[in-house]
Parts: C-alpha cells; structure tokens; sequence
C-alpha cells in the first residue's frame, strides 16, 4: 500500500511595519524639544538607526518594545542638521526602512540672549522724565540683545500697579540689530492721572527660538 505524508508550510512574507513617530512633520527642533528619537515597529523586533549629523553618520542599535515602541534616548541632544533612516527584520528575513518627514530635522535649541536695563521694573516717571520734546511722551528702552535675528518691544496699558488684566499688547519698535540698543518708544492713551504700562522686549533667532524680558512703568503726568 502507498502512504501519504501531508506536510504544511508556512510562508511569511510580509514585511514588519516601521516609521518614525518622532521627530515627524517638523523641520525644526527648537529650545524645549525632546532630544529623543522614537519609532514603532513589530514587538521586539531589533531596530537600526543610522543617524547623519553635521554629515557625520553613525549607527545605534535599539530593541522594540512588547508593544512595539523603540526609543533612541538623547540621540538629537546637539544643535546639528540631522539626516534619519532606520530599518529592521523579522525571525522571517523581511525587512523594512522608514525615514523621517522631512528627511532634513535641524535642532536649534539654543535661545537668544537678552538682557533689559532700562528702565528698571517699577521706574516712577514724571511729566518731566520725557525722553524726547517732540512727539508725544516718550520712554527711553535699553536692551542688549546676541544671537537673534530680530527684536520687537511692546507695551502694555494696565489698570494698577499689579499690572495684571492688561490691554493686548501694541508694538512701538522693531529692529534686526543686535547688540546694546537704546530705543524710544511713545506712551498713547495717557488719560489716567497715572498710566502703567508692562514693556515687553523680545528677541527672535532665525530658527525661531524667542527670548523675553519684561519690566514695568508708571507715569505720572501732573497739572
């Protein structure tokens, strides 16, 4: 008589999924972003990370977790341009790539500097602390400003000397200098016996990193 053996094969072909969940969909890493690279796959699963900074490559190593998470810790830590690809393989022998969206992240976490002088927070000015004759009252704000590419000072009008419940901020003056700067800016809206008024000084950096200082001012205009 004849036998017959019956035998079943499995056959994986399918490749695991792979992608980038961070960075995605951002160009740019500003100051407070994470420094970490996170990507989700197959359950422990080995992934392979080639990392390009500053045209550098490099290789890390990283294993999925059971639910499929893989974490590079700190990998993004410097201010660099950074090129990402991963890829990973199954006990099967099907592989998968991903890279990030865009394939170019630039992480520029470093902020500009500012330092506010004057006038120093809770300045008591007069009718006579005008800074300039002409063109309505005026103060006098000084600033030195690194590492940006713009700055901008608004004022604020408050109704006491908390200054809080502001009206929305109106800009007086805006530059690309850095550096020491001293710039006037006019007061409106001087109907009060006392005005205050919170100034705000901001400086911008290309990649779009804001540094803020504020202080603060009453005015006192007389008979």
């Amino acid at each position: 008589f004849s036998s017959e053996v019956c035998e079943s094969v499995n056959v994986d072909t399918q490749a695991p999924p792979l992608a980038f969940t961070y960075p995605q969909g951002s160009a740019v890493l500003l100051e407070g972003s994470s420094s970490d690279i996170k990507l989700t796959t197959e359950p422990n699963l080995t992934v392979t990370l080639t990392v390009v900074k500053d045209d550098v490559g490099s290789e890390l190593t990283a294993d999925a977790t059971a639910q499929g998470n893989v974490t590079f810790a700190g990998a993004l830590a410097d201010d660099a341009t950074y090129v990402l690809a991963a890829t990973t393989s199954d006990g099967a022998g099907n592989s998968s790539d991903a890279v990030t969206s865009p394939a170019e992240v630039v992480v520029d976490r470093t902020a500009p500097t500012l330092e506010l002088t004057a006038p120093v927070a809770g300045t008591a000015l007069a009718a006579e602390d005008d800074a300039a004759a002409a063109g309505g009252y005026q103060v006098d704000v000084q600033f030195t400003a690194g590492g940006g590419a713009s700055w901008e000072v608004v004022t604020q009008r408050c109704p006491d000397n908390t200054y809080t419940n502001c009206e929305d901020a109106v800009v007086k003056a805006q530059g690309t200098e850095q550096g020491a700067q001293s710039t006037l800016i006019t007061l409106s809206k001087l109907f009060s016996e006392v005005e205050y008024r919170l100034i705000s000084v901001t400086v911008s950096d290309m990649a779009g990193n804001e540094t803020t200082e504020q202080t603060t001012i009453s005015v006192t205009q007389g008979d």
